[in-house]
């Protein structure tokens, strides 16, 4: 019942669409999961964060009913087989929503100058003498500071997109004002407005066409600044409110964290965040409310895919487990070096070798004369020849030849016999 709840507080946040080609949306307990998470916040109550189907869900409330959620997508982009690294990018669509009778935090004429909070914050970090990969802060978005003015409700476009082949070289981030209020200024310069409208409030790069993830949401804050902080390690939006005529209202926005690793490695984000401040007390200036939810341990694992087929090496040998006789025995695979008579098999071979098979494979038979002939005995062959070279009728030196002795005798007979017939004929 408590989630079923929580699912219905939170259904509006999922309304805006996120399209994506030449990507791939990573799932849980396959390529991404997370170790735990916690609250933010002395005042935070009932906190959570979970997968719903491919998505993770977090968010938690403080005691007055104020509120913070956050939806969490990750993708890979299928570009990342022809370069050699993984890219992938995290959408984070994050909303601060102050109960009934609460605002979100405004520095104005009662708070005495204290300094502005944040409405919406978002931060990640990983430890890069850990990793091999890092955050990607100059292709993230927003990737630079930047503030808005305008009065009425307006769309915001963001995307971002890595090409292969024969678009390697392609690489872009870009975010977009849609849909524009008349009077609208953007960093501080006006721009045309219209229903038709479209402009430029940062981008960089050039966007793929066949690879991208690319999202579009409704911000009617009137006046807002989002301040931006990224490194390899880190990366960090703050959103503050600049115009209390909509303080009671929710403060949406969304962000991509572009994501490089080494290619077939995980990667570990040791936390993501999300946390709002609202201003809990009309005439108190202290009267502050921080609540906040991270994720820890998140581990995005490269995803399998169809022309690859992932093999396992539990020793660490470099031999996979279809191909290694023991892949629970670093000093076992094929090709190692045996131990004889040991009764293990360290070559994978299907033998252990013994020692008469160790003296026998270095040449070792205890007869030095075996399998060579003596001088004597090739004294006595030295007319040998090899097979074809004996003339016609020629006999094999140290045979006799019984052919040539009959044929001689019979010659012999015959002639004595031919003598006698005809001296029977003369008497």
């Amino acid at each position: 019942m408590i989630i079923l709840l929580m699912q219905l507080l939170r259904a509006d946040i999922s309304a805006p669409e996120t399209s994506y080609t030449g990507a791939r949306m990573l799932e849980p307990g396959i390529d991404i999961d997370f170790q735990g998470y916690s609250s933010i916040g002395a005042q935070t109550g009932t906190s959570y964060a979970y997968f719903n189907g491919n998505s993770i869900y977090m968010g938690t409330e403080d005691s007055f009913g104020n509120r913070v959620d956050a939806i969490v997508e990750f993708f890979w982009f299928e570009s990342s087989i022809d370069r050699g690294s993984d890219f992938y990018v995290a959408v984070i669509k994050a909303r601060s929503n102050p109960a009934q009778g609460e605002e979100l935090w405004i520095t104005d004429w009662n708070d005495w100058g204290m300094n502005p909070y944040p409405v919406l914050s978002v931060d990640a970090y990983t430890d890069i003498s850990r990793e091999r990969g890092s955050f990607r802060w100059d292709w993230s978005v927003p990737f630079e500071n930047y503030g808005i003015e305008a009065y009425g409700q307006i769309s915001i476009g963001s995307q971002y997109g890595i090409g292969a082949g024969s678009t390697a070289g392609v690489e872009g981030s870009a975010m977009t004002a849609i849909n524009i209020p008349d009077g609208v200024e953007i960093n501080g310069n006006e721009v045309s407005g219209g229903a038709n409208a479209n402009v430029e409030i940062q981008s960089k790069g050039y966007m793929s066409s066949e690879y991208k993830v690319q999202t579009q949401y409704n911000i009617a804050l009137y006046e807002w600044d989002v301040d931006v902080i990224g490194g390899a390690d880190t990366m960090a939006w703050d959103m503050y409110l600049n115009l209390e005529d909509r303080a009671e209202e929710s403060a949406y926005h969304e962000y991509y964290l572009a994501i490089q690793s080494e290619g077939g490695e995980s990667f570990m984000m040791d936390s993501i965040s999300v946390l709002g401040n609202f201003d809990t007390s009309w005439w108190n200036p202290l009267a502050r409310s921080e609540v906040g939810v991270e994720i820890l341990g998140l581990i995005i694992y490269p995803p399998i895919t169809e022309d690859e087929t992932y093999e396992v090496d539990f020793d660490s040998d470099s031999w996979p487990e279809t191909l290694d006789c023991n892949d629970f025995d670093s000093s076992i695979y094929p090709g190692a070096v045996e131990t004889p008579n040991d009764g293990i098999d360290q070559d994978c071979d299907g033998y252990d070798l013994t020692e008469d098979a160790e003296e026998s494979l270095n040449g070792d038979s205890g007869d030095s004369n075996e399998g060579v002939q003596s001088e004597d005995v090739l004294d006595e062959n030295e007319d040998v020849r090899p097979a074809g070279s004996l003339e016609a009728g020629e006999p094999i030196k140290g045979c006799s030849s019984v052919r040539n002795k009959n044929t001689k005798l019979v010659s012999k007979l015959g002639f004595l016999a031919v003598i006698l017939l005809l001296i029977r004929r003369r008497f």
